[in-house]
């Protein structure tokens, strides 16, 4: 189930990271968009096989793109997930992980449009 409440766009707080240009900001999306081709049947993967430590990694790669194209409240909830991995605790991975890489498809769409 995609949580909606982790779609919202920050473009002020990842133009500052853009350096204000928007052209970069444009060819940053391009590359998370990109990314996502390879990012989501991996992650599919890892989370079935319950990989949890290939599936960090990703997770990882996923939050700090997330913070330049504006995702703040997606890549905490990568942080969240990530962590607790990282302490050897699956327990969020699992509750959450078909919601993370439904939400970061969505997510993936809704900057494809602008």
């Amino acid at each position: 189930m995609i949580k909606t409440n982790m779609l919202e766009i920050d473009k002020d707080s990842a133009m500052r990271y853009s350096a204000d240009d928007e052209e970069l900001y444009q060819e940053v999306i391009l590359e998370y968009c990109s990314q996502e081709k390879e990012y989501t049947p991996k992650m599919k993967q890892f989370y079935a096989e319950q990989n949890w430590k290939e599936f960090r990694i990703i997770v990882h790669a996923i939050k700090g793109a997330s913070l330049l194209v504006g995702a703040n409240q997606f890549s905490e909830w990568a942080k969240e997930i990530e962590l607790s991995i990282k302490e050897g605790d699956d327990t969020i991975a699992k509750a959450d992980g078909e919601a993370f890489i439904e939400t970061y498809e969505r997510l993936v769409e809704i900057l494809e449009k602008n």
